[in-house]
């Protein structure tokens, strides 16, 4: 079972939401302002977080941005916005995954129960290496030539999915499938990882680089530089 934080001021939608969470298997807890949410993060039990953008009183941006602070959480952004504006600036905040309403109550919780199980696996999949970066098979944690990149969650998702076969290319499909859990995630949301995760290299100082293929997606570059650990 796990534990979600639910946070929306519409109290039909929660309650409707909350029961098919419910019936998942989840232990469901609603709150109705950013501000309970930031207070409970860390305090209490939290698996996951469901953040309407909406909310009254703390813009929900900056509530993304407190909660990042604090925890790597799974965060799911659900909104009545559709502006590929608003949907790029809460991934580029911290956000897993962005929701338009309306939405069927069964695919968030598909969207849930995928994120909460690449949670689970954790630092796992973690004996991997390519050029001068590396994760470490104990705390999961990216480093580049020992120094530790500090990396918002999906983009540390996005490198281990570049890194993984020797850094071979990835088609955005695949990429949106492993990273978003949905094959139709948003190109402008891919790109804003892509470049925040070139800046993250580019800041440590690694030889690895992101690449475009155009027409196919992205691959890595950079192999031949490798530093001893």
């Amino acid at each position: 079972m796990a534990s979600v934080l639910y946070v929306e001021d519409e109290v039909r939608l929660a309650s409707l939401v909350g029961r098919y969470l419910a019936r998942a298997g989840h232990d469901v807890r609603l709150l109705s302002t950013g501000e309970e949410l930031i207070e409970s993060i860390g305090t209490v039990p939290c698996d996951l977080v469901l953040l309407d953008l909406g909310l009254p009183g703390m813009d929900g941006l900056t509530v993304i941005g407190r909660v990042r602070e604090r925890s790597s959480v799974p965060l799911v952004v659900l909104t009545a916005r559709s502006a590929d504006l608003d949907c790029t600036q809460a991934i580029a905040t911290g956000a897993d995954l962005f929701l338009s309403k309306p939405f069927r109550p069964m695919v968030l919780v598909s969207h849930v129960d995928a994120l909460l199980r690449r949670a689970a696996q954790g630092p796992a999949t973690a004996s991997l290496s390519y050029g001068d970066l590396r994760v470490d098979p104990v705390t999961g944690d990216f480093l580049c030539r020992g120094v530790r990149l500090l990396l918002a969650p999906r983009e540390r998702r996005l490198l281990l999915v570049l890194m993984s076969n020797d850094g071979s290319a990835k088609t955005r499909e695949h990429l949106a499938s492993a990273v978003w859990g949905s094959r139709a995630g948003s190109s402008h949301a891919m790109d804003e990882s892509v470049r925040r995760l070139r800046r993250a290299l580019e800041d440590a100082g690694s030889a690895v680089q992101v690449c475009t293929l155009w027409g196919r997606g992205f691959c890595l570059e950079g192999s031949d530089e490798r530093d001893a650990q």
